[in-house]
């Protein structure tokens, strides 16, 4: 996928990004992750992968904000586990969630993963309509998963990560996600 052109960019998560990725993290949930558990996860863990969405220019008229977005995965042998993905609320609707969604998926792969799983608030439609996108299917349940209301999480797996067909996928997949960011994004080829 080519972002070039476009006003942010994806980089590996850093240490110095952990303030502004609580500050997002306690916009976006009601219990959020405090900076120890970041920095545990970029500095110590190795199996995991972290990566940010930072603004680098302006949208139009808009001046971006230095932090959009950031997504975090584990790779345990050839299983990854998605985390935690976050969007700046002034700038969802714009396509960001699946590229950082997008961009752990596409690694995954790449680094061997075959299987890759989630869990999700049940309540939370847009975020299971686009991991059902990417082929994840509804597997099971965690009951009263989340401690701020005693929601359920579900589930959610993708298999067959290595194979052609799911390669296949998420190149299509990458070619309308690059033409609906470049077109919120006022870009155009």
């Amino acid at each position: 996928m080519n972002l070039a052109g476009l006003p942010f960019r994806l980089d590996l998560m850093r240490l110095c990004d952990v303030p502004a990725v609580v500050a997002l993290e306690r916009t976006v949930f009601p219990t959020p992750w405090p900076a120890r558990a970041f920095v545990h996860e970029i500095s110590q863990n190795s199996l995991s992968r972290y990566h940010v969405l930072r603004g680098s220019g302006a949208a139009g008229a808009e001046r971006l904000p230095g932090l959009l977005g950031y997504v975090g995965y584990w790779l345990v042998t050839d299983q990854a586990h998605v985390g935690t993905l976050a969007v700046h609320p002034e700038w969802r609707e714009r396509g960001l969630g699946e590229l950082l969604f997008h961009k752990a998926v596409a690694e995954a792969r790449r680094a061997g993963a075959a299987t890759l799983t989630l869990e999700v608030r049940e309540s939370n439609r847009p975020a299971r309509n686009l991991y059902a996108k990417y082929g994840l299917q509804e597997m099971g349940r965690r009951r009263q998963y989340y401690t701020d209301n005693g929601e359920d999480a579900l589930i959610m797996t993708a298999s067959g990560l290595p194979s052609d067909d799911y390669g296949q996928l998420l190149e299509q997949l990458a070619t309308s996600l690059e033409r609906h960011v470049r077109e919120a994004f006022g870009e155009t080829d």
